[in-house]
């Protein structure tokens, strides 16, 4: 097939308007992944023509890198015009700092081609990441366990890689399981195999640094009803009340969470029992009194008293219940029963 002298000639303009194809290396070095690294790094960037003509090649490649966000440096030709030796340039940074080089190039051919301006950005990350809750380790939670919710940040570096966490009732296990953050969270599930567990946590970010701080929050789990004892002073044959008002003492008592309120209440046992959540409950741990109704001398009377507590992550009592009864004697007169 035959060209003309035209067609040949347009064909050698093409040849001549080819840009050169000057590139790095940075995103196929084996210590960079998704565009970091984490330590010192030798970046090469190599001079090309080789989409232009035999006639033309690299006339000067000018370079120069730049700290993001700190401004833009001036571009460095090479020297002498027609080098292509590649240029390398050391990149580091100090252990627990990120920062980001801006490598910036481009070259001219003999032809008089320019490259578009190249920026490949050089990302190192030596920092730790941190990780945290907003979980309360000091309050009471109630029912078979709970969620704690870790949160980790790798602030501007590459990113968090994985959570550990693990699990124990002395607040010493090294048992972890590691877990994949998912929108940096990782949710941690205690059950209640004890009413005081730890959860023990750290992070590693995509680079490999691991946080240097092993951090630990407390679930206190209460899954205890609480208990209440009522003083009994039903006589018997050695023991009655002599008395027209006879005082009650409560004493509530819950290990856990504490007690929030006593329930009581109490009606003559001949009739039918009374309902003590309808009435004005007692709040707090501490032990209390009541009277229960005057008697009369002469006279003997019953009374069925029925209360239960609650602690403060609403575990309840069962009611539980007495009767008390009083006699109320002339001198020279007992009882007899």
């Amino acid at each position: 097939e035959n060209y003309t002298t035209e067609e040949s000639s347009a064909a050698s303009d093409v040849y001549k308007r080819q840009v050169p194809n000057t590139s790095d290396n940075y995103a196929s070095l084996p210590a960079v992944t998704d565009g970091w690294t984490n330590g010192s790094i030798d970046v090469t960037v190599t001079p090309s023509d080789t989409d232009g003509s035999a006639n033309s090649g690299i006339d000067v490649t000018y370079y120069c890198n730049d700290v993001e966000g700190a401004g833009t440096c001036t571009y460095t030709p090479t020297t002498p015009s027609g080098n292509t030796t590649p240029i390398v340039t050391t990149f580091n940074e100090s252990a627990g700092s990120v920062i980001v080089y801006n490598l910036r190039y481009y070259s001219t051919d003999l032809a008089g081609n320019a490259q578009s301006g190249v920026v490949e950005q050089v990302k190192i990350d030596l920092e730790e990441p941190h990780t945290s809750t907003v979980f309360d380790g000091s309050t009471w939670v109630g029912g078979a366990g709970t969620t704690v919710t870790l949160d980790s940040t790798d602030f501007s570096g590459s990113g968090v890689a994985y959570t550990y966490y693990c699990v124990d009732g002395n607040n010493t296990c090294t048992n972890w399981t590691q877990a994949v953050p998912s929108a940096g969270s990782v949710d941690v599930s205690v059950t209640n195999t004890g009413a005081l567990q730890y959860v023990r946590y750290y992070s590693e970010d995509k680079m490999g640094n691991v946080e240097s701080t092993i951090h630990s929050v407390s679930v206190r789990i209460d899954a205890t009803d609480p208990t209440t004892t009522l003083s009994d002073p039903t006589p018997t044959a050695s023991d009655w009340i002599n008395d027209s008002v006879y005082t009650v003492t409560v004493t509530p008592a819950d290990a856990g969470s504490g007690v929030a309120n006593t329930y009581y209440c109490f009606a003559d046992a001949l009739l039918a029992d009374c309902n003590p959540s309808a009435s004005v409950p007692v709040a707090g741990p501490n032990p209390f009194t009541f009277d229960l109704s005057t008697v009369a001398y002469g006279q003997t009377r019953s009374f069925k008293v029925i209360w239960y507590s609650v602690d403060n992550v609403d575990n309840s009592q069962a009611s539980d219940s007495v009767i008390i009864t009083s006699f109320i004697f002339s001198p020279g007169r007992r009882p007899t029963f």
